[in-house]
């Protein structure tokens, strides 16, 4: 049974979906993403649409640090391409800021790449912060079949 939309906040969560969807390759969200809220069951609607409630144990750290500078200037290269893309699809923007609560260091991906980790135990944000449990499967979940 189909569910009555809720203002434009269905309608504006559907276009950004479709728009980002429309601007990518079979590969890649190459212009950001959002989840495709109605193909999911109608009870679960809500929240894949507007994400899961961060709830704070204690409060959120102010804790501003400088981001520790990369002396390997290659692998400074490859991170300031994996932070642009990251800016280039709004997940990160530009600003003032007044607490930077996640550091960022970068691994080896293979030979000639890496993949970026995001940090915030270094702050104690993690700490201070619960969300509430979601299931995610393991091979031991797959085993068990």
């Amino acid at each position: 049974a189909a569910r009555a939309m809720k203002g434009g906040v269905d309608l504006e969560a559907g276009t950004d979906a479709v728009v980002y969807g429309w601007r990518s390759t079979w590969w890649e969200w190459t212009d950001g993403s959002r989840p495709f809220h109605w193909r999911w069951p109608l009870w679960y609607w809500d929240r894949i649409r507007d994400g899961l409630e961060v709830f704070f144990q204690s409060s959120p750290p102010r804790w501003k640090r400088k981001q520790t500078d990369i002396p390997n200037q290659e692998v400074k290269g490859m991170v300031l391409k994996k932070l642009t893309k990251v800016r280039e699809r709004c997940y990160m923007a530009p600003g003032f800021v007044l607490s930077l609560t996640v550091a960022f260091f970068a691994v080896p991906k293979g030979e000639d790449d890496i993949r970026m980790v995001y940090d915030s135990t270094v702050s104690g944000l993690n700490e201070a912060m619960w969300v509430p449990r979601f299931g995610m499967s393991s091979l031991d979940t797959h085993y068990r079949g």
